[in-house]
């Protein structure tokens, strides 16, 4: 698999939903990429690389510090933390989960998940930025909220979009409202997702509000 293939491939699983539940019924493509129930706090917050300053938060939020991958976030307290690295693709994710009463009909779907792999091989910043946007519109044009706009995070241009889905959990037909937000930085390309239930959705947009304004890179 060539190198830019792999990249499409990293894209596509990233935005691909996996079942969650054991009884979870298969949903279609295109859909949001759900995180697994964590039992426990897999990912204990590390600690700060010397010489970087991570961002404070604001009261309700937790500082996670991963200087494996080089970053610092804000998730809601007592939500848990989970992380997961596939070699084959080189994509690493932390996923921040809320809890979860029933695991089976996951009825307080929310999480936060940051994931970095390999760039797309294009030129410049702005031909990456362009080629997500037009990615994202083709991808999701009939469900997106609103068009992808350019924003910043961390001082870094990044594509932004949100959109509704409908997906299949157990026995029961949920919709889910998902905002993704993509950069690249150097040959490494992030994704900051925040999805749940459409029923949080105001919520979800204040969490995700606090998640952009408290995300911080560290130094490698």
């Amino acid at each position: 698999m060539s190198h830019r293939s792999n990249s499409i491939y990293i894209l596509a699983m990233l935005l691909i939903v996996s079942a969650c539940a054991p009884s979870a019924t298969p949903a279609p493509a295109a859909t949001p990429t759900l995180p697994p129930t964590p039992t426990a706090v897999v990912s204990p917050t590390a600690s700060p690389v010397p010489g970087t300053t991570p961002l404070p938060c604001p009261s309700g939020y937790g500082l996670h510090v991963d200087a494996d991958m080089g970053l610092s976030a804000c998730y809601p307290t007592g939500w848990a933390i989970s992380k997961r690295v596939d070699h084959e693709t080189e994509l690493t994710r932390v996923d921040f989960t809320a809890p979860a009463p029933d695991s089976s009909t996951r009825a307080g779907l929310r999480f936060i998940s940051v994931s970095v792999s390999p760039a797309i091989p294009v030129s410049s910043d702005t031909d990456f930025l362009r080629e997500i946007n037009n990615w994202l519109i083709q991808e999701y044009y009939r469900r997106l909220l609103h068009r992808p706009d350019i924003i910043e995070v961390d001082g870094r241009k990044a594509v932004d979009a949100g959109y509704e889905a409908t997906v299949v959990l157990g026995r029961e037909v949920v919709e889910v409202t998902r905002w993704v937000t993509v950069f690249r930085v150097e040959d490494r390309q992030w994704f900051i997702e925040v999805a749940g239930r459409s029923q949080y959705r105001d919520e979800l947009e204040e969490i995700r509000n606090q998640v952009l304004s408290g995300f911080h890179l560290l130094a490698l």
